[in-house]
């Protein structure tokens, strides 16, 4: 396959689809024009908007699968995008290591009770909008989301997998008694008053910054842990479940967890009655997403990857058609969600 390079950081559309071509409108290089073969439009973002639209419009049941860089336009970071967390040396928070460490334990809700405030505040962006808008009119089957965020479901979707979990509930890792996040914070900030007063205060000095768009990039990760630069977390209080007395968790699946069978089952299901993948805002780097793409290769369905940067689908030669260009992904799917459904 032949592919043409791009400008740093491009937004990369994938399309799978073994008659067609790889394509770039970066430069001035001449490409494959759209899915009929007619030529290609002027402006690369109206050459986005077409081939996603005739994407849609050529399918009968598109599957979405989502990933961290469909949210970074609601003020939520990504992982491994230009400005993630992994780009200045985040290590995520194994789950053997929670359960065996009460240190650790400490540490994690004392940077995730200062974060979550963020998190809970977040509203979904275009894109988001843009698949409830689809899924509304039976052009999306369904979402399947790597994010924990929840947006999605706050957009109006309701067909969807949170194949990683939500941040918005703890659960009792004994008893699996879950419980509301913000009545889990209300439990921690009520037994971590004096700290809680320290970091309004570092924040009020701006020793402590998470209010601008620059600040959330550097010191918040995707499910809401913000960086405290602290060395001593002994003095926090961490509650024990009220039923049970066990261990309370984020309701996620942390790093070396594994997905719940029943929800990969449900995905699986999902992925084996489209016809079309759209995969956006993942580098398809972890395997418990990458496998739905596999399955959908092997299923002979259409692919399209929005997404910043190369992907693992592409390293792995599963898509035959690469568009890149500098589009952000939420302007891009709320005027492909507009052509496919109509101004509404």
């Amino acid at each position: 396959m032949k592919s043409f390079t791009c400008a740093r950081n491009a937004l990369t559309i994938a399309i799978s689809n073994p008659q067609l071509r790889y394509f770039s409108a970066a430069g001035t290089q001449s490409y494959r024009g759209p899915l009929d073969g007619s030529a290609p439009l002027a402006s690369p973002m109206q050459n986005e908007i077409e081939w996603l639209t005739t994407f849609f419009q050529q399918s009968k049941n598109v599957l979405v699968l989502t990933g961290a860089g469909i949210s970074t336009s609601s003020g939520i970071p990504d992982y491994r995008g230009p400005n993630g967390s992994y780009k200045r040396g985040h290590k995520p928070m194994t789950h053997s290591e929670f359960m065996t460490s009460e240190s650790s334990r400490k540490r994690f809700w004392a940077r995730s009770m200062v974060g979550w405030q963020n998190v809970s505040d977040a509203t979904p962006n275009n894109a988001h909008f843009a698949l409830a808008k689809l899924e509304a009119a039976g052009r999306c089957a369904g979402v399947i989301t790597q994010n924990v965020d929840r947006l999605h479901f706050k957009a109006g979707s309701t067909n969807v997998i949170d194949l990683h979990g939500r941040v918005d509930q703890v659960r009792c890792q004994c008893c699996k008694k879950p419980m509301p996040r913000n009545e889990w914070q209300y439990a921690m900030t009520s037994a971590n008053a004096s700290f809680m007063e320290n970091m309004k205060q570092m924040q009020k000095e701006k020793k402590l910054q998470l209010d601008s768009a620059a600040a959330k990039n550097t010191n918040l990760r995707a499910d809401g842990d913000a960086e405290l630069n602290l060395e001593d977390y002994s003095m926090i209080n961490v509650p024990s479940c009220g039923s049970c007395g066990g261990i309370l968790k984020l309701d996620v699946v942390m790093f070396g967890d594994n997905v719940p069978a029943d929800l990969v089952g449900r995905a699986y299901e999902h992925v084996d009655r489209c016809d079309s993948l759209l995969v956006v805002g993942t580098s398809l780097e972890v395997f418990s997403a990458y496998r739905f793409v596999r399955r959908a290769h092997q299923n002979s369905a259409k692919i399209a990857i929005v997404n910043y940067g190369e992907t693992r689908a592409e390293r792995d030669k599963l898509a035959s058609i690469v568009f890149k260009s500098d589009a952000n992904c939420a302007e891009l799917l709320h005027e492909v969600a507009n052509q496919v459904v109509g101004y509404k």
